[in-house]
């Protein structure tokens, strides 16, 4: 035996919860009309215990728990969430649906939900979910009505192909590929879970028996398409009725199910933002290669839109890392080149030339780490729509760039 010289991390979870099935959860949701109903027709609390234990075998602390827990949200005014009623809450950097639909069923359609709007906010939208609610912690400030708005647009048949995409972005599809693939015998059983890539994973192994094996899984044990898809349409035609409240009482009472991330499949507006920022203060080395006299230094943001040489007036203007001094010596160079001296004056020109065609956006390019002429080039030929999706190609640039540049010797 070896001790471990590193301290253990904390456990996040305690294990699975038991399932509450949709049924059970509708079950919990008539019981909440039936208490709400008593006191709307004048029935005092004693009343509502009485009837619930009457029904119920529940104990008496349990039972003045619920009884207290109604009286309370409609004392401040708030809808009861009930087995038709979903009441979506909006407030404190979040927003907290309340639907009374058992743990599978409110996990797909969180899911979905939250697919929706990390895309729309290209950040991180956080999940949690427990039989009765789906909490939502948001990047941006929604209102509860916008949400709403976004469960009654949504198309039943879009559920299956939303969490397909979605799943691809979780914990949850990595864990469950790592557990099949160990049972196909294509993963050691020692592998480390948390050290394994899910780019890779899918990479291998999307399309195989093991991929779908690991969906099928997923749907059988933790989500229930069906029962999400039949509640998008209740909600379509009206059958199950929707409404917006502030937070209340019966919505931040839950004791949530575990809480998952649902990242964007592009990279998070802050990590955009933090990029755009480093490559701004950055600097680059401004070099006229048509008369080869003219250098200047200095910060990306401080480029002109159009770099131009001020002593020949030329737009042939290279920008180069800051550490390429040695490329301006060897285009000046007049004596006979060596082959390689050509092929780096050659890059120095196609350099020149992307910043004469785009300007300050090729400068830009050409400014982030590991990005030469022939990376920023393609970067800038996708002639992306907005700002935020040229970052985000030169972000996915610079770490394809981290993950090679051990083998380029």
């Amino acid at each position: 035996m070896v001790p471990i010289q590193r301290s253990g991390e904390i456990p996040s979870w305690t294990g699975e919860e038991i399932p509450v099935p949709f049924d059970v959860a509708q079950e919990v949701g008539r019981i909440r009309r039936k208490i709400s109903e008593m006191f709307e027709s004048g029935k005092g609390a004693e009343d509502a215990e009485k009837w619930l234990q009457s029904c119920y075998p529940v104990e008496d602390e349990a039972t003045r728990e619920l009884v207290d827990l109604i009286m309370r949200q409609r004392e401040k005014n708030h809808p009861v969430p009930n087995e038709s009623l979903v009441v979506v809450e909006g407030g404190g950097g979040g927003a907290i649906i309340n639907c009374c639909f058992g743990h599978k069923t409110n996990d797909t359609l969180g899911r979905v939900i939250t697919s929706i709007l990390s895309a729309r906010f290209g950040s991180s939208v956080a999940l949690q979910i427990d039989p009765y609610r789906i909490e939502l912690t948001l990047p941006k400030a929604l209102l509860a009505e916008e949400i709403e708005k976004l469960i009654e647009d949504l198309d039943p048949d879009y559920v299956q192909p939303i969490l397909e995409m979605t799943l691809k972005n979780t914990s949850l599809l990595r864990w469950k590929m790592i557990h099949v693939a160990r049972k196909f015998g294509a993963l050691s059983r020692d592998v480390d879970y948390q050290r394994v890539s899910m780019a890779k994973l899918l990479a291998v192994f999307e399309g195989t028996p093991m991929y779908r094996e690991a969906l099928r899984e997923i749907y059988h044990d933790r989500l229930d398409i069906e029962r999400t898809r039949m509640v998008l349409v209740r909600i379509r035609d009206g059958s199950m009725a929707m409404t917006t409240s502030s937070l209340s009482p019966i919505g931040t009472s839950g004791r949530g199910g575990g809480k998952d991330v649902t990242s964007p499949e592009n990279a998070d507006a802050a990590v955009i933002k933090l990029l755009k920022n480093r490559i701004m203060k950055d600097r680059v080395l401004l070099f006229c290669v048509n008369c080869k006299k003219w250098k200047s230094m200095r910060q990306v943001e401080r480029v002109p839109d159009r770099p131009e040489c001020p002593l020949c007036g030329s737009r042939m203007v290279a920008a180069l890392k800051p550490w390429e001094e040695d490329e301006i010596k060897v285009v000046r160079k007049r004596d006979k080149k060596t082959s390689d001296e050509k092929r780096r004056t050659k890059r120095v020109f196609r350099n020149a030339n992307l910043v004469l065609s785009y300007g300050k956006t090729a400068a830009i390019a050409l400014a982030s780490r590991g990005l030469g002429p022939e990376t920023a080039a393609r970067v800038i030929g996708k002639l992306q729509k907005d700002e935020i999706e040229f970052y985000r190609d030169i972000l996915k640039a610079e770490k394809e760039y981290a993950r090679t540049k051990r083998f380029w010797g």
